[in-house]
């Protein structure tokens, strides 16, 4: 078997066999169902016939069809048993169902292992000089089950017959590393989401902080410009002590408009409580560096 860290502790569990039987017995739809894929489909180039997407993923010779329907029925009958369920794919891009464990899906396949062979054609006689060497894939015999999720060593753990060991006699094994790797897949979506709430709490600082700067920008604009206004508004009031405008009624009119511009201008001519409201609502005064 190939995999990640956890796979070396399946060996050291002491499990009990989960016997396969020689011949179906009261199949479950699961199986009849893949039954009727394999009975529509034709061989592929490696000489193999697989299932539909809404079937377990198996891929087979014709010839091990028997062989693989028992297992499957087994297998599913096993797993429902100790409560876990088959969901259909999300998408067009899974070839078959996923096996559901304590709500968390995990991507299985079952599969003939297939050996690359030379082999020799021609159009006449194989002893002709035209005959040209090309590459086969022939099924195998040997069945492996694949659990295609990458875990914690980013590899996907597969369980093959072995000597004296056919995959059948590893049933109860390969149930425990799908629930294994469903408990592994869950603690890695926690690890996840924590990441992303981390990274989307962070992210809502900088654009507080961002924000933050924005409004002391504003404020620093127009309170200069109130600034500028207040002294613009006490040279006018100086040039008026010596000098006579020719209409002195507009001149002040203007002056009592410039000053009501001052205050809206001025951030600060409010109290400061008024003034470090909009600071407040942010949170605790911060640069997008303060961040890094």
């Amino acid at each position: 078997m190939r995999g990640n860290s956890w796979v070396s502790k399946l060996s050291l569990v002491d499990l009990e066999p989960a016997p396969v039987p020689k011949a179906l017995s009261s199949p479950h739809r699961l199986t009849l169902q893949l039954q009727k894929s394999f009975s529509l489909r034709r061989s592929d180039s490696y000489g193999r016939v697989g299932s539909s997407r809404d079937d377990i993923d198996v891929k087979v010779a014709p010839a091990s069809v028997p062989r693989a329907l028992l297992f499957v029925d087994t297998f599913v009958k096993t797993a429902e048993e100790r409560g876990f369920a088959f969901a259909l794919p999300e998408s067009e891009y899974e070839p078959g169902l996923s096996i559901v464990i304590k709500r968390q899906k995990v991507k299985f396949s079952v599969f003939e292992e297939s050996n690359r062979v030379m082999s020799t054609r021609s159009k006449g006689s194989l002893r002709s000089p035209s005959a040209q060497a090309h590459i086969e894939f022939r099924p195998s015999g040997r069945f492996a089950f694949k659990i295609r999720e990458y875990l914690s060593a980013r590899q996907e753990p597969t369980f093959f017959d072995r000597l004296g060991r056919p995959l059948e006699g590893q049933l109860n094994v390969i149930l425990h590393g799908l629930s294994t790797a469903a408990l592994d897949l869950r603690e890695k979506a926690e690890r996840q989401a924590k990441e992303r709430e981390a990274e989307e709490k962070l992210a809502d600082q900088h654009r507080l902080a961002e924000v933050q700067l924005r409004k002391l920008d504003e404020n620093l604009e127009n309170w200069t410009k109130a600034e500028m206004l207040h002294r613009l508004i006490a040279h006018i009031e100086r040039k008026l002590e010596s000098e006579t405008p020719a209409d002195p009624s507009y001149a002040y009119r203007w002056l009592d408009w410039a000053r009501t511009v001052v205050t809206s201008l001025d951030p600060t001519s409010g109290s400061l409580d008024d003034f470090f409201l909009h600071y407040r609502k942010l949170g605790p005064p911060k640069s997008p560096g303060d961040l890094e």
